[in-house]
């Protein structure tokens, strides 16, 4: 073998070697790179889910808190949510049209207030209604709400018994006390009809945190 032959082979056998190299080098990279944003993919979803642990944490609390200033039992209140979000309805209208219709009715008990003229035309008996719990008078007025067969004469009254969100609890009550009866199912199907006490938990946990 001549000299110039040898010395092809021994640069091709370098180049080959090098070669080998930088690719082991580049995989080596992809590699750790790889590694790096698995890790980082998995530290995003444990975020994530600590981020919705917290989210669904603070909706109980808010639940809790709104059930007690209202007088409602919390599955209820929960249940009545789950179905007004169904209706493109947010939980804070809800809670703010509970708030006045008790508010109203109380005061339609004395004789006064907006929604008195509005009881009376549905049939509804303030006195009777404000004895009992915001669940019990949001079905009777519902029922009374869906004998109203002139949708204008419906939003008048639900104005009346609920102020600014008279419009949205319309369609929220459309179907009378039966759809929110349904409404009380399917949350407890769903397992979103929390009692207080598991809410006085997680609210424990909330403050602790």
């Amino acid at each position: 073998m001549t000299q110039r032959k040898l010395d092809i082979i021994i640069n091709g056998r370098d180049q080959v070697s090098t070669k080998l190299g930088r690719i082991e080098k580049r995989l080596s990279g992809f590699t750790k790179a790889a590694g790096i944003a698995l890790a980082a993919g998995a530290t995003a979803a444990t975020a994530a889910f600590a981020a919705q642990v917290r989210q669904q944490f603070e909706v109980v609390d808010s639940l809790a808190k709104v059930s007690d200033r209202l007088g409602i039992a919390t599955e209820r209140l929960a249940a009545y949510r789950h179905a007004a979000r169904l209706a493109g309805m947010s939980t804070g209208t809800l809670d703010m049209a509970l708030q006045r219709m008790t508010r109203r009715v109380a005061e339609a008990s004395t004789g006064s207030g907006e929604a008195l003229g509005a009881l009376n035309t549905l049939g509804r008996n303030p006195s009777e209604l404000a004895s009992q719990s915001p669940d019990q008078m949001l079905k009777k007025i519902a029922d009374g709400l869906a004998g109203v067969s002139n949708q204008a004469q419906r939003v008048a009254l639900a104005q009346k018994l609920f102020d600014s969100e008279g419009v949205a609890m319309v369609n929220l009550l459309q179907s009378g006390s039966k759809a929110l009866r349904e409404a009380e199912r399917e949350a407890d199907r769903l397992g979103l009809a929390i009692s207080r006490l598991d809410a006085s938990r997680i609210e424990e946990m909330n403050d602790a945190a």
